[in-house]
């Protein structure tokens, strides 16, 4: 599905901007990544780690490789699991029910979101000096706001739907039940808010990084004569 292409191919991009320079060689000379709380606890003199700290070079690069692509497998898998309960009426959408497969679909996708969003982050942590031409921030912010936005919008507006704080209404002439109710509260704001992430993504892409050298831009319609 597109989140998880989109986590892909913005690591590929990440990478692709370095100008040729490998990456494991780039970070090879600096000291290891020391993780954050909570895989990184402080108290007084004494330190625990969740995580040990990756050591940078190829060991760095192969642990945000693989972080990043857990999501790119796990998404589809859980997609498809998905497709499995549902033709055995066990998904259950919306519906915060031990017995239902929903809860345990969103919180396998949420933990691989955020391990896939922690990773990116720790590579941008260690590489934005050298991606500082390219405005990875502003990219990051873009890609990663469009893909967890929506994801805990739908998680919000379902779990006021389950707890009742929205609820189905005959008011709501096109929809028929709850659900759909929801579906389609989502996919106005997101009409919505798309509008604005277009216009930040403008900023984050120009189209003047995308250029080949020696291109030139189109002549404005004020100097083509017309």
């Amino acid at each position: 599905r597109l989140p998880s292409t989109l986590f892909f191919c913005f690591t590929v991009a990440a990478i692709e901007d370095l100008r040729g320079v490998g990456l494991a060689q780039l970070l090879q000379d600096k000291p290891p990544m020391q993780h954050w709380f909570p895989l990184r606890i402080k108290c007084g003199h004494l330190e625990y780690h969740l995580v040990e700290p990756w050591q940078m070079g190829q060991p760095f690069v192969d642990q945000v490789s693989w972080g990043i692509l857990n999501y790119v497998v796990t998404k589809p898998l859980m997609t498809a699991i998905t497709l499995i309960l549902q033709v055995w009426d066990k998904y259950g959408e919306g519906e915060f029910r031990p017995t239902k497969g929903y809860p345990y679909i969103m919180m396998v996708n949420n933990f691989s979101q955020c391990w896939a969003l922690y990773c990116l982050i720790v590579l941008y942590e260690a590489t934005h000096r050298e991606l500082a031409p390219i405005n990875p921030l502003a990219k990051f912010l873009c890609v990663k706001g469009v893909v967890f936005f929506t994801f805990w919008q739908q998680f919000t507006l379902s779990m006021l739907a389950f707890f009742k704080v929205i609820s189905f209404s005959n008011r709501w002439k096109c929809y028929t039940n709850t659900h759909y109710m929801i579906q389609g509260i989502q996919d106005v704001l997101i009409c919505a808010e798309m509008l604005v992430f277009s216009i930040a993504h403008a900023y984050a892409f120009p189209s003047r990084e995308y250029r080949l050298e020696g291109d030139h831009p189109p002549p404005s319609r004020s100097n083509s004569g017309r």
